[in-house]
């Protein structure tokens, strides 16, 4: 790989304005888990073996759309690494999830598959998933004046709409809804800077994280537009304010280390070494050209610098 940090990059968008308008934040291993389901009747021969090769596909497909559709973007690829701190602090952390152990080498044959693209770059790093990347860049761009699409369904994400400029889709299919800071106010009552503590309260079950059981939602909101950590919340209740929510309180009192926890594990962290790459291609991806609609699709682009 080729290091491209992220200063670097960005000096290169702003200098190019007319060529390169905006970001698209993309979440790999989502994708990567969703071709792997919707695509499974795509197979390959290599070598006179029948290869799956759905996720492959599904994922290179994805890409090809998005570049299609915004051709003024650069679209920056974020993986998840190996190991990442939350699941070394917490082992049950997503431990409900199915488990695929060559999902990590699916993200790299993926990426490798599109690395041709000249506008495609990828960010990853040691210890922390792709939704710290996210709302690492999406920070990074917004403060430099650029528009940035996130491109993911993942509900933690929707932090990055309290930066300006930053959408959040999980379609480039014509017509496809962009959300912006208002999703976050339509769907949980709180704006997308008060979402951490909402969710830490209330739970995320896709993520293996309880909350307080039937926690009013309506409590929760009063809690995160008011207090930002657990401490707020016990000075708070010292106050009687909320005295007719001594139950409530009463179960964070009772079981203080869950809050405390999902506090740690939602928030996203900015990950300050965390570079922008491209990947050069290796031999390894060829066999996925074989697929028509791959080949000519590369035929039309020239591997990027």
């Amino acid at each position: 790989m080729q290091a491209h940090y992220a200063s670097k990059l960005r000096s290169h968008l702003s200098s190019d304005p007319e060529k390169v308008d905006s970001v698209i934040l993309v979440d790999s291993t989502w994708i990567i888990h969703r071709s792997y389901h919707t695509h499974s009747s795509v197979y390959t021969d290599v070598n006179g073996v029948k290869v799956f090769a759905g996720d492959i596909f599904g994922y290179t497909k994805t890409i090809m759309d998005i570049v299609g559709s915004r051709p003024a973007s650069a679209v920056i690829l974020c993986c998840d690494a190996a190991t990442n701190f939350r699941k070394q602090k917490y082992p049950h952390y997503k431990a409900q999830r199915e488990k695929k152990a060559d999902v990590m080498d699916k993200c790299m044959e993926a990426l490798e598959t599109v690395s041709l693209l000249p506008s495609v770059f990828v960010a990853a790093w040691s210890g922390y998933e792709a939704d710290d990347l996210i709302y690492t860049h999406a920070k990074i761009f917004s403060e430099q004046g650029m528009l940035v699409t996130v491109f993911s369904r993942d509900n933690d994400l929707a932090q990055t709409l309290q930066f300006p400029g930053v959408t959040v889709q999980h379609s480039f299919a014509k017509g496809a809804d962009v959300y912006d800071k208002s999703y976050a106010i339509d769907r949980y009552g709180v704006g997308p800077d008060k979402l951490l503590m909402f969710r830490a309260l209330t739970g995320d079950s896709s993520d293996n994280l309880k909350g307080y059981l039937r926690f009013p939602r309506k409590f929760a909101k009063e809690i995160a537009e008011s207090c930002s950590s657990f401490e707020d919340i016990m000075e708070k209740a010292e106050t009687g304010i909320w005295k007719k929510r001594g139950r409530w309180i009463n179960a964070i009192k009772a079981e203080p280390k869950s809050l405390k926890q999902n506090l740690d594990i939602m928030r996203l962290r900015f990950v300050k070494e965390a570079p922008i790459m491209r990947v050069t291609p290796t031999e390894k991806h060829m066999h996925y050209y074989k697929l028509q609609r791959f080949k000519s699709f590369y035929e039309s682009y020239p591997a990027g610098e």
